[in-house]
């Protein structure tokens, strides 16, 4: 796995954090956007070009799933979603519940 950077791991940290306490919307997050859209809202052009580039197409966790997701703002909620980032902050050596 490539090393992610510390403002990656920040945002994974945040995001992550959101999602599993309760995910309010806009605060800071979108529920209906990805990691991606998401990484937009938190950081900047070069932190979603980090996220973009982890994955190995454009929907890693399904495109039926995030359109589904998209429409029903639970993003937050995806499965595949929240392990992924998980493992990436393990990884990264972060302590995540």
């Amino acid at each position: 796995m490539t090393a992610l950077s510390p403002d990656l791991i920040a945002f994974l940290k945040a995001w992550y954090e959101w999602a599993t306490n309760g995910a309010p919307q806009f605060e800071p997050f979108n529920r209906g956007y990805g990691l991606c859209g998401n990484a937009a809202i938190y950081g900047d052009r070069r932190l979603v070009s980090e996220v973009v580039h982890l994955f190995p197409n454009r929907y890693p966790f399904g495109s039926g799933d995030y359109h589904n997701r998209f429409a029903r703002q639970s993003q937050h909620e995806c499965p595949k979603r929240l392990a992924w980032v998980r493992e990436r902050l393990i990884e990264a050596g972060e302590m995540v519940a």
